[in-house]
């Protein structure tokens, strides 16, 4: 990239997602932009276009809305066109070897950014800095952890916006349908079964000892 524009007044911050339709991972990342300052440019790029209500949304955070070719060398071209300053990534590029982990791997801005949709350090060169939280990622040698800089933000790295989205209780259940008593204290757990893992259920474990 050649050095960023003397004269450009605003930052140019895109938002690389694999859609914006109603997820955890828009649900997450819609706080990082729906309340910036307009010395923001924002660009949101999804792999297609759906128009989901929480996508319109979306776009309203947003200065362009840009969904990208299917080809992964024209959806690199695009996105460098851009010239962006930053491109926040805003999908788990650790759980395969998919089309956004392919195009995560490209030098796409001057700095590329992602936070806790990748669980873990992506191990990518590009990938210059991973956004935690003093209580996500507790350890002093946390560092040790990551390819990225880890930048800790004060408090949980975790933060959610539904935007257009309301609750909807589809299948209600009451604690006298499953026989658990008023004043029994109830752990439930929604995440993929794959994700309950030894460390997972040992930190369970010390939790229900102590309740």
């Amino acid at each position: 990239f050649t050095d960023r524009p003397v004269n450009r007044k605003k930052i140019r911050l895109g938002i690389l997602a694999t859609d914006f339709t109603p997820s955890a991972e828009t649900f997450a990342y819609l706080p990082v932009y729906e309340y910036l300052s307009r010395n923001f440019e924002v660009i949101l790029y999804p792999l297609a276009e759906t128009g989901e209500p929480l996508e319109q949304y979306c776009q309203l955070s947003a200065n362009l809305f840009k969904p990208l070719p299917q080809e992964l060398s024209q959806q690199v071209k695009t996105i460098r066109d851009d010239d962006l300053d930053i491109l926040f990534i805003a999908t788990n590029v650790t759980i395969s070897t998919n089309q956004f982990c392919l195009l995560a791997a490209h030098r796409l801005a001057r700095i590329q950014v992602t936070s806790g949709g990748s669980v873990v350090t992506t191990g990518m060169r590009n990938m210059d800095y991973y956004i935690s939280g003093t209580l996500t990622d507790p350890s002093p040698t946390a560092q040790e952890q990551y390819q990225e800089k880890l930048i800790k933000l004060e408090g949980s790295a975790h933060c959610f916006s539904y935007g257009t989205e309301e609750g909807k209780i589809t299948t209600p259940v009451e604690r006298n349908d499953l026989g658990i008593p008023e004043d029994a204290v109830v752990f439930t757990s929604f995440a993929n079964y794959f994700k309950i893992i030894p460390e997972l259920i040992e930190t369970w474990a010390k939790i229900i000892n102590q309740v």
